[in-house]
């Protein structure tokens, strides 16, 4: 925001909100004080809720895990959360160039999960981001850098049971790092349409370490669930927009990307030597055996077309072809004990994962139409797209080995990543 004359421009918001299930409460605050080339903001915002109830008893129990702690039958456990959010933005503009820069704060103490065996006790965030776009002769240019900062801790949280023997719980840190820039070009063609065409980079690390509990089976050493994993990716693209006739439009892209992808070698709370019920000296072992350094070569395609029938109906008719490397979670998680693999669950569906180093890219083929047709006055409307999908992920091949074997068991007995799932699906939607 800026002024449009030599005055000082000034702007303000302040807010806040309560309900009564969950006691919910929270305020917010946005400050604008800008003249005709530089512009600064200030937003903040705090937000926290208690469980909230549901509309009636739901359980005919009151007890959680933890020892001493109840919950009433119409109380949905591990609904609580606590976020606070503060960030500045500096804008300069000097005619037709425009640079900003924003550092955001973010720390959440507290985000608990209902569907999950674990909660997020602590979550800080730090993200600096640098914009500059221009209006130039031939079009608009935007380049952007970035680097985010992120330190999260995860345990059993109030609700759930925390003591096991002597274990308090089942401590959790993960650190990431994120540093990326993208440039971008929109040329005007001028009669040959619009072409957006671009560059951009990321790189991305990750450190996921269980601290060792007790001295159970969570003892003596710390768990490496993924140490020093890496995915650095570099894509380039392009999308040609233009006007065929007064009824035909056409969008045509691509897009590669090279990701590389690895992770070094890792150790279960037990080593050699040591007690190995849960199998964590033989899944780390053959995981470092393994080749984790991977470079995937991804292409997408996109073609569309858009026809108007006439001033109340259109045709839009779609190709794409989209490829996507798996995370580092589903790559490089090794684990195949129970606790583990539940424990690496992302979804919330209550079953668990582990990954495959040698996972490769999922590629999925779309072909679809949509059908717009409205009334003259925009009173009502009817919109169909029939579509047909093609998805295909791969696995790695297994020998037969004893081990080799158990685990392909083991996998596929708790839903594993990486199986291969070829699906073709026909759906009509209206």
């Amino acid at each position: 925001m800026f002024s449009t004359d030599s005055d000082i421009l000034t702007s303000g918001e302040i807010g806040t909100f309560y309900r009564s299930n969950g006691d919910a409460y929270g305020a917010n605050l946005s400050t604008t004080a800008a003249n005709e080339q530089l512009s600064l903001t200030y937003k903040g915002s705090f937000a926290q809720a208690d469980n909230y109830k549901a509309g009636g008893d739901f359980k005919s129990y009151t007890e959680t895990g933890n020892a001493g702690k109840t919950l009433a039958k119409d109380e949905v456990g591990s609904t609580a959360y606590e976020s606070k959010n503060q960030s500045v933005d500096v804008a300069y503009k000097n005619g037709n160039h425009l640079l900003q820069g924003t550092y955001l704060w973010q720390n959440v103490p507290k985000e608990l999960y209902p569907n999950q065996r674990m909660d997020m006790l602590d979550n800080q965030l730090d993200r600096i981001n640098l914009r500059y776009k221009s209006e130039l002769n031939w079009g608009q240019l935007e380049a952007q850098a970035y680097h985010e900062d992120v330190d999260h801790y995860m345990n059993f949280g109030e609700d759930k049971q925390f003591l096991y023997g002597n274990a308090k719980g089942m401590p959790m840190y993960t650190s990431s790092e994120t540093i990326g820039a993208n440039l971008k070009g929109i040329i005007d063609l001028t009669n040959q349409g619009t072409l957006n065409i671009g560059a951009e980079y990321q790189d991305y690390t990750l450190d996921d370490t269980w601290a060792a509990s007790g001295d159970g089976m969570m003892s003596p050493n710390d768990f490496q669930n993924i140490n020093n994993g890496q995915r650095q990716r570099i894509g380039i693209y392009g999308e040609w927009e233009k006007d065929i006739s007064s009824d035909w439009s056409t969008q045509l892209g691509a897009r590669y990307e090279n990701v590389r992808t690895s992770a070094d070698e890792v150790h279960g709370y037990q080593i050699d030597g040591q007690n190995n019920m849960t199998n964590q000296v033989r899944d780390s072992a053959n995981f470092n055996a393994s080749d984790r350094r991977t470079t995937d070569n991804n292409f997408d395609i996109t073609a569309l077309a858009r026809y108007d029938i006439d001033s109340q109906k259109n045709l839009a008719l779609g190709l794409s072809h989209k490829e996507r490397t798996p995370s580092l979670y589903e790559r490089y998680t090794w684990s195949t004990w129970k606790m583990a693999a539940i424990m690496n669950n992302t979804v919330g569906d209550g079953n668990g994962y582990f990954g495959d180093p040698n996972l490769r890219p999922e590629k999925s083929n779309t072909l679809s139409a949509t059908l717009d047709w409205r009334g003259a006055d925009d009173s009502w409307g009817v919109k169909a797209t029939p579509y047909y999908s093609n998805l295909t992920t791969m696995s790695m091949p297994y020998s037969g080995t004893p081990w080799q074997t158990q685990q392909l068991a083991l996998k596929q007995r708790i839903n594993i990543m990486c199986c291969a799932i070829p699906t073709k699906m026909l759906r009509y939607m209206a």
